[in-house]
């Protein structure tokens, strides 16, 4: 059986973990070298990472070795998720989205999730140090639906590993993922406005880069089956796993070059509208000409009486931009 997490297996990044108990009582886990002395995550502890291997063999010879773990390396990212089912709405949503290698926590009652990700395409600023970190906007731990994302080249941490399979899947490509969920499940303040022209458009480029991405990724693999250095039953695992990526992407360019689309539309009939009133600015008397441009259609509806008084109330859709309520003064003096 292929081992999906391979690619990360072969890399000197590994260390172990131990159990320590802070002074407020919790417990915290943390990272000592396959050798059982000090070790941390930043470059200057390099030399004391081993490989996959070699931190296994050591976890049997250390008694107070908790468990393995990783530097989370550029190129790779790592989804926590605390306290939810598999059936969870979050859960499904965050495998469908990345659709990559997935496993249990060490608790048993938590989700992590492990693919790939060029740092270099998400948000971040430099902070007085010099140092690159996730832009303020997004949580790397939020606190409100106990997910933590930490992005290689970003964020300085490791990854605890358990091997406890949920979904065995390759470590997939999935930066447009990854600026998916930060817009959707990290952001610690909800976006004023979506923009399907600006947001849309963005993640219809990186549906699109992705997609000939896997073009080029399913014909190495067939060139790999031809020259014999996979075998076929793995080529045919392997390239339809890509192809169903592949076609949910399809999908999913397709929608978006609808809202798009439709979007522009819309931005035309509003500059439409605009032009017209420009046109009107110094209207001296109300005709029916003047009517006919501005005005699709009016609807009139049964008079009725409230508190008293007989009420007549009337719907007018307009050209170009539809129904539309204007702001009261009261709306007006509440956002002044």
């Amino acid at each position: 059986m292929t081992d999906n997490m391979q690619e990360l297996k072969g890399k000197q990044i590994w260390m172990l973990w131990r159990w320590e108990t802070k002074p407020d009582g919790k417990r915290t886990k943390v990272p000592m070298s396959a050798s059982g002395g000090p070790c941390g995550t930043d470059e200057k502890w390099s030399s004391s990472w081993a490989t996959y291997d070699e931190a296994a063999t050591a976890k049997e010879k250390i008694s107070n070795a908790a468990g393995i773990g990783f530097k989370i390396p550029e190129d790779f990212y790592f989804i926590d998720i605390d306290d939810r089912e598999l059936t969870d709405p979050l859960v499904q949503t965050i495998f469908s989205r990345h659709d990559s290698y997935a496993e249990y926590s060490i608790s048993g009652t938590g989700i992590h999730q492990y693919g790939k990700c060029d740092f270099t395409k998400v948000p971040t600023y430099t902070d007085k140090n010099g140092k690159l970190c996730l832009d303020r906007q997004f949580y790397q731990k939020n606190p409100n639906n106990k997910m933590e994302l930490y992005i290689g080249g970003i964020t300085n941490r490791f990854a605890v590993y358990t091997g406890n399979v949920i979904e065995d899947k390759p470590l997939r490509e999935c930066t447009a993922a990854i600026l998916t969920t930060l817009d959707k499940d990290m952001r610690r303040k909800p976006k004023v406005k979506y923009s399907e022209k600006q947001d849309g458009k963005r993640e219809l480029e990186q549906a699109q880069a992705r997609i000939q991405k896997l073009d080029e990724i399913i014909q190495r693999l067939y060139e790999d089956n031809v020259e014999g250095k996979i075998s076929d039953e793995r080529f045919v695992k392997m390239s339809a796993s890509y192809e169903e990526e592949q076609k949910g992407l399809e999908s999913r360019v397709s929608e978006l070059k609808k809202l798009i689309a439709a979007e522009k539309e819309n931005s035309v009939n509003v500059d439409r509208f605009l032009s017209l009133v420009r046109k009107y600015t110094d209207v001296k008397e109300l005709t029916a000409e003047i009517i006919r441009e501005f005005v699709e259609k009016i609807y009139v509806h049964q008079s009725e009486r409230i508190d008293g008084q007989k009420v007549q109330r009337i719907r007018i859709v307009w050209n170009c931009i539809g129904e539309f309520t204007p702001p009261t003064i009261t709306d007006i003096e509440k956002s002044a």
